[in-house]
């Protein structure tokens, strides 16, 4: 029947990793300099809430998954410009963390909510949260240098982040970056 199947048992645990993120208020570090190992865990948490609370939401129906992940994305959306542009002097400028390759994995995880969120959100919300967060982050990690004969696996996930925005958004100039 519906709703039974091989992927139920995961459906299940990304219900209850959910629930178990909306046990607590999410922290989301506040703009600072230098990022902190625990800022670093606070936000890659907050971006894991994210896709499984809309994700949760997807798969319940239940609007408190969904309210929660708007709530996050809002959240970064509203303070995201007055994090510090930092980073090692060898490599690109990011926000939030000190590499580009930890701000395009977190961004992959916005994008992803941000894209199971769309038709609950109004067009004000999708435009303010795409313009001054997703976009935003997409374009900076988008920033030179870029390693295109390189074969790490950074460049697959920076490359995969920016991607992610951009069919998120249906950004045009990001897709084909």
């Amino acid at each position: 029947g519906a709703g039974e199947g091989p992927a139920k048992p995961r459906a299940e645990r990304r219900v209850a990793r959910a629930d178990s993120l909306a046990a607590g208020p999410m922290v989301i570090p506040k703009p600072a300099e230098p990022l902190e190992a625990e800022d670093f865990s606070r936000h890659t948490r907050a971006a894991r809430a994210v896709v499984d609370r809309a994700l949760a939401e997807a798969l319940t129906g239940q609007s408190r998954y969904g309210d929660a992940a708007l709530n996050i994305l809002s959240r970064y959306a509203r303070t995201f410009s007055d994090y510090p542009l930092t980073g090692m002097a060898h490599t690109a400028r990011v926000r939030v963390f000190n590499r580009r390759v930890d701000l395009a994995r977190w961004l992959i995880n916005l994008a992803c909510g941000y894209d199971l969120l769309y038709g609950r959100m109004t067009t004000q919300e999708r435009r303010w949260i795409g313009d001054k967060l997703l976009g935003e982050a997409a374009r900076i990690i988008a920033e030179p240098p870029r390693y295109w004969a390189d074969t790490r696996p950074e460049v697959a996930t920076v490359t995969a982040a920016v991607l992610t925005a951009g069919y998120a958004l249906d950004d045009r100039q990001l897709i084909d970056w």
